[in-house]
């Protein structure tokens, strides 16, 4: 079991490039767990990019990155124990049912306390289609899903990607919902460009500063 207290994500002049593009450069920012932040741009402009550099997933071409649990450094290969991230590049196993691929998630992350399979199919409004296999879904029941699965997860850092694509006006007011209920404490990372989804974080960050 992992104790948290205080995490904190420094960026130090990080950079990242493909090839010969730099797609973000000299990034410095300090992220503080119980604050919300925004990572603003247009499409292609880098978003993704940044979350995934933030989260470790990306080795960064440039700079430094260091996540901290109060003043422990953590290391960067047991950096994804202290978060989950919902995007549109990682996708769900498509032959599980959505009961199954809730036990195979906990098998690796442990969830908030009293959720379960029942519990979690019950809050994303899916029980009827729980023993569904995830390929049978539409993209705005899979987007759920990983929403729910990312939020619920006992973890002190969320990272969400344009969290509301594929989702329907009641699924907005479901992702609201979930975000104000469950995000609270956490340090919560938001790519966006629409404002329905970033709207209540208290720092936004534009990408365009830093190219």
């Amino acid at each position: 079991v992992i104790i948290w207290n205080m995490i904190s994500i420094s960026a130090q002049s990080l950079g990242k490039r493909f090839q010969f593009e730099w797609i973000i450069r000299n990034f410095n920012y300090n992220f503080q767990q119980q604050n919300h932040y925004a990572l603003l741009g247009n499409n292609g402009s880098g978003k993704s990019t940044l979350m995934l550099l933030l989260s470790g997933y990306y080795n960064s071409s440039a700079g430094k990155l260091i996540w901290k649990n109060d003043e422990t450094q953590i290391e960067v290969e047991k950096l994804y124990k202290h978060f989950a991230i919902a995007s549109p590049a990682l996708e769900l196993i498509e032959e599980f049912t959505l009961h199954e691929h809730i036990r195979f998630q906990k098998a690796f992350k442990p969830f908030i306390e009293n959720m379960d399979e029942k519990n979690i199919s019950e809050l994303i409004g899916l029980s009827n289609a729980k023993h569904k296999a995830i390929k049978h879904y539409s993209s705005g029941m899979r987007q759920r899903v990983k929403l729910a699965l990312a939020m619920l997860s006992d973890v002190p850092v969320l990272m969400l990607d344009e969290p509301t694509t594929n989702l329907d006006e009641e699924g907005v007011r479901w992702y609201r919902m979930m975000v104000e209920k469950y995000s609270s404490k956490k340090l919560l990372l938001i790519a966006s460009n629409l404002q329905r989804e970033y709207e209540f974080c208290s720092h936004q960050i534009s990408i365009n500063d830093w190219k």
